[in-house]
């Protein structure tokens, strides 16, 4: 498949990711009224009011907020299959148990996506474990990036911020950070590593930080 085509087919699976995270945020939150429509243009410019931010809190931190935000940023990415990993993880588990609800009792095909369903959602916990991961291990990458012309310096910056809120709100996406600056911390802040290195890992480790938040500083 040449470059034009695996950039059509990685746009085309994103849009088809919007307007299902779209449908699951009116499903869950309802249509946005006017009120809250101003509220959020209010948020976006900046001088929001309490009231205005106290308004949209719960759709802001919707994981479905944050996956259409996600989906945005995807546009204007290189395609690779590692961004749509946090894409079609929750995509994959959200639509097991909604066919498993609806066609479980259907002839024929009723027990062949009952079974098929169960065992994606018998999987759903490492499914988001390894989702939550693949959230991290695209920020390295997007670092690693800046070394190369695939550089996207907007695009790095843009999902920084989003890892801050996710950091909040996704338990998974706290054990995912907690296990990998564990991991780094072993390798680089032990007894035997030499005292420049240690200094300069905790050098790019609040530098990260100090963009994406999810890092604890020591």
């Amino acid at each position: 498949m040449d470059r034009a085509a695996s950039r059509f087919m990685f746009h085309r699976v994103v849009l088809g990711a919007i307007v299902a995270f779209i449908f699951q945020a009116v499903n869950k939150h309802g249509l946005p009224n006017m009120q809250t429509l101003g509220a959020m243009w209010k948020a976006i410019r900046g001088n929001a009011q309490q009231s205005d931010v106290k308004g949209i809190a719960e759709f802001a931190m919707d994981e479905n907020t944050h996956n259409i935000f996600y989906c945005s940023l995807l546009l204007s990415a290189v395609p690779s299959l590692l961004l749509l990993a946090p894409v079609l993880i929750p995509t994959v588990t959200t639509g097991s148990r909604r066919a498993k609800k609806l066609l479980e009792k259907a002839p024929m095909v009723g027990p062949v996506v009952t079974k098929g369903a169960s065992f994606v959602l018998d999987r759903e916990e490492q499914m988001l474990k390894l989702s939550a991961q693949c959230e991290v291990l695209i920020l390295i990458v997007l670092i690693v990036e800046l070394l190369t012309p695939r550089r996207n310096l907007l695009f790095i910056i843009l999902y920084a911020q989003l890892l801050r809120v996710r950091h909040l709100v996704n338990t998974k996406s706290q054990e995912a950070w907690s296990a990998f600056t564990a991991k780094l911390d072993s390798v680089f802040c032990h007894q035997r590593s030499p005292a420049p290195v240690q200094t300069a890992y905790r050098k790019v480790k609040s530098w990260i930080a100090s963009i994406a938040n999810p890092m604890p500083k020591q």
